[in-house]
């Protein structure tokens, strides 16, 4: 049953690339790690800042897709915000994910221009550049019967890689967009097995709900895959005097989404995320975990709603 559903998986792995329907790995966090997607935010805070995220996928199901990602990202020059006074941004992103025989590693670095529009809005554009590696190691497929062609087909492919992405932020609001994989590549494996350009599109907002510090933070997501249906992520969080926020999400057509975070000592933030499965990998199996760890250094001084960030 266990080489079965190996076989499967790597199948299932396989035609997904084809059709560049989830090409792309997706994070239940994401409202809490926006610069993971989009490059436009390096440097967007006065702060350093880094995050590193594990996710495991589809618990239960045999060589499902694990990985995470590293991010590093610092404004360049003064810390004060003037009308029409443009600053900058650097960071990089180590990302990796590995589903069966395949691993799929970016190593990405970032460019952003902030350019304040008025005393709390501010329209930024960034780029990633880097580089982009794909393995497939036929020595961890198991057939049913001998098959030369599989056996054979291991293969190493690195090229390069690049994103684009726009961020318009208020006090109480953003609105973001990204095009990813910019420069499409052939993989040396499968028919028409190639990276091609993805879409993204989210908003979001802070909503207060009293005066003791109690916020409401809605926050979309849509993916744009050039086939394929759109995929879309809602959440609904509720952020406490800056320091925990909690809610929940939903994935179209697949799963219920759980996410907690906390900051402490003003310095760090942990977060965690469970992936209710709905759709037919349910049963028992196939749920989703997410655990990440934040440093800043800048310490977190106010706790009042007025300030609670409406993106991270």
């Amino acid at each position: 049953m266990r080489r079965f559903l190996t076989i499967q998986l790597v199948i299932f792995l396989l035609f997904t690339v084809r059709v560049s329907g989830q090409q792309m790995p997706q994070y239940s966090q994401l409202p809490f790690h926006q610069f993971s997607l989009n490059p436009a935010l390096a440097g967007i805070n006065t702060c350093v800042d880094m995050r590193i995220l594990y996710r495991q996928q589809w618990i239960g199901v045999p060589q499902a897709p694990s990985g995470g990602f590293f991010t590093l990202s610092a404004r360049v020059g003064g810390k004060k915000r003037k009308y029409m006074g443009a600053y900058h941004g650097v960071g990089l992103k180590f990302e990796r994910e590995a589903f069966g025989p395949f691993a799929h590693n970016r190593l990405q670095f970032a460019y952003a221009l902030h350019i304040p529009l008025k005393k709390e809005l501010t329209l930024s554009m960034g780029a990633y550049a880097g580089i982009d590696n794909m393995t497939f190691d036929a020595s961890r497929v198991t057939s049913i019967d001998p098959d030369p062609a599989v056996q054979t087909s291991s293969f190493s492919f690195l090229g390069p890689d690049a994103s684009f992405g726009t961020w318009l932020t208020g006090k109480h609001f953003f609105v973001g967009a990204t095009l990813q994989n910019l420069i499409p590549l052939d993989y040396p494996i499968g028919y028409e097995a190639s990276k091609r350009i993805h879409f993204y599109l989210n908003g979001g907002g802070q909503i207060k709900l009293n005066d003791a510090g109690l916020s409401l933070l809605p926050v979309a997501t849509f993916r744009f895959p050039p086939t394929g249906p759109i995929g879309i992520d809602f959440h609904a969080l509720l952020d406490f005097r800056n320091t925990f926020t909690f809610g929940v999400g939903y994935r179209k057509q697949e799963s219920v989404l759980f996410l907690a975070r906390v900051k402490f000592l003003g310095y760090f933030t942990v977060a965690y995320s469970f992936d209710l499965i709905t759709n037919k990998l349910k049963g028992g199996m196939g749920h989703t975990h997410e655990l990440s760890i934040g440093i800043t250094t800048c310490k977190k001084k106010s706790t009042q709603s007025d300030v609670c960030p409406v993106f991270e």
